[in-house]
């Protein structure tokens, strides 16, 4: 897959694209608290990796037990299960990368850690706001509906830069 596709797959995610786009907001929340004047671009980066993989530890875990609750519940092997259990919750991890990538980016163009935690931040709010369109768009909502659906995305967005207003 080629960079254009793979592009395109994180704005219009197929498998389990609720946790693309909770991995895109749980970054851009993650590096929105984050105080830039207390930090080094290595210890956002890591702090947001660790963070992520926390969450798609738990969303994964969570996934695998949910299943065994079930009276159809899975029962192969633990390890085969819940590797198939992270498996299907990794998107989040794609979603967050999305704030990730941008946080990376303006580190190598040389630009302040202030300023690339900014651009992560709105970079995930974009994100939210994209997402909501194209969904909207494949599924060919009618003018009003896909306003008011990109008008949620808004409202998310501003939250998500609401976090960093407040805390910085």
């Amino acid at each position: 897959m080629n960079l254009p596709e793979r592009l395109y797959k994180w704005i219009e995610p197929e498998r389990n694209p609720q946790n693309t786009v909770y991995g895109t907001i749980a970054a851009g929340l993650i590096v929105a608290a984050e105080d830039p004047s207390a930090e080094t671009y290595p210890r956002v980066v890591t702090a947001t990796v660790i963070a992520v993989a926390s969450y798609w530890l738990a969303h994964g875990y969570a996934h695998w037990l949910g299943q065994r609750f079930g009276p159809d519940g899975p029962r192969d092997r633990a390890g085969r299960a819940l590797v198939g259990a992270l498996g299907e919750e990794w998107p989040l991890a794609e979603g967050a990368a999305i704030p990730l990538v941008a946080l990376l980016v303006a580190w190598g163009a040389g630009a302040t850690l202030t300023i690339a935690m900014q651009a992560a931040v709105w970079t995930a709010a974009a994100a939210v706001i994209v997402f909501e369109i194209v969904g909207g768009l494949r599924r060919r909502l009618p003018a009003g509906q896909l306003l008011a659906n990109a008008t949620i995305g808004l409202a998310l967005a501003c939250g998500l830069l609401s976090v960093k207003l407040l805390l910085h």
